[in-house]
């Protein structure tokens, strides 16, 4: 068993400069992600506490995209009653915060999530829902709808010792004419029973949200996994999306898609492209791109989680194969 070794609090952090998928992200936030030296950035985020008044407490979690003349607005307003705005600029190089939240780590979660993703989106860098890991000198992507088990799956590649690359978001490049997953930052999101897959003590794991937020989830600091967190980009081996079904038992089955179908199916798990896709030729060139690139399949699990350990065994090793024999 493993708990987090590295404790994840606020004041580790200082407001900096940072290295997050693929770009140098400068912020008045404190970020969880390791700083950087660097003289310019790629993104600049101005975080203003408290400029914004608490609303009535929501139901659900409410949020709502505009785009404006000068980018696009981003706002979420909470079940505890915060209300955060993000106002992105038209290119995505400035993100700029007016929330009631104090600098907590549910800040972080919400920031690092759709309001960068625009940001991302906006300098034209292909987004998917998704999370990625490194096993078997593989880069492993696995996409899926909510619900899907991505965490789960992800969760059993990091209890087989693969190092996490990316969680929930991947920014997709292309370097010296292959496909690269550019590294997130080095902490994963789960819920106590998927944590407790990885041996971790959910009493020991700290809240995303504060007590009287009903989601439940907890940070995991990847680099306290048996495979740790991988900080450079890597070539892309395959991509396997989550089928919502499930086989009784036995092994996962991966059904290979063609390239057209591919295109068709990478296109749903884009990272808040469904809000700012306009023309969507640009999502779906960029769907066509990855589809050509890279090997994709419709992934089918085993029912129970005493079964995903074996079953991201096979993953592996079905990757792995791709490697050897080059092609699907």
């Amino acid at each position: 068993m493993f708990v987090n070794h590295i404790p994840f609090l606020p004041d580790r952090f200082e407001p900096g400069t940072y290295r997050v998928y693929g770009i140098t992200l400068r912020s008045s936030l404190p970020l969880p992600a390791d700083t950087v030296r660097a003289v310019a950035a790629d993104v600049e985020v101005e975080y203003r506490s408290q400029s914004l008044a608490c609303a009535k407490p929501e139901v659900t979690l409410r949020m709502r995209f505009e785009r404006t003349p000068q980018g696009v607005d981003v706002e979420y307003r909470g079940q505890a009653g915060n209300v955060s705005r993000f106002l992105i600029s038209e290119g995505g190089g400035r993100i700029e915060m007016k929330t009631s939240m104090p600098p907590v780590p549910g800040l972080w979660y919400v920031l690092l999530g759709y309001p960068l993703a625009t940001s991302l989106y906006l300098r034209r860098t292909a987004v998917l829902h998704a999370s990625a890991v490194i096993a078997g000198g593989s880069v492993i992507l696995v996409a899926g709808r909510s619900g899907s088990g991505k965490s789960a799956t992800t969760a059993a590649f990091l209890t087989a010792g693969a190092a996490m690359l990316a969680d929930d978001l991947c920014a997709l490049t292309f370097q010296e004419g292959c496909l690269y997953v550019q590294p997130g930052y080095p902490v994963l999101r789960l819920s106590p029973d998927i944590a407790r897959v990885l041996g971790c003590a959910d009493r020991a794991l700290p809240r995303i949200f504060e007590e009287s937020v009903p989601d439940d989830k907890r940070w995991v600091d990847a680099r306290s996994l048996p495979g740790g967190f991988h900080s450079s980009s890597a070539p892309l081996r395959a991509i396997y999306i989550l089928s919502d079904g499930r086989r009784g038992a036995g092994a996962p089955h991966m059904e290979p898609l063609e390239p057209p179908k591919a295109c068709f199916s990478l296109k749903p798990h884009g990272y808040g492209w469904r809000h700012l896709d306009e023309p969507s030729c640009i999502t779906l060139s960029w769907c066509a791109e990855i589809a050509a690139e890279v090997p994709v399949f419709r992934l089918t699990m085993p029912e129970g989680l005493t079964r995903l350990a074996l079953a991201a065994e096979a993953i592996v090793r079905h990757a792995e194969s791709l490697a050897t024999a080059g092609k699907p």
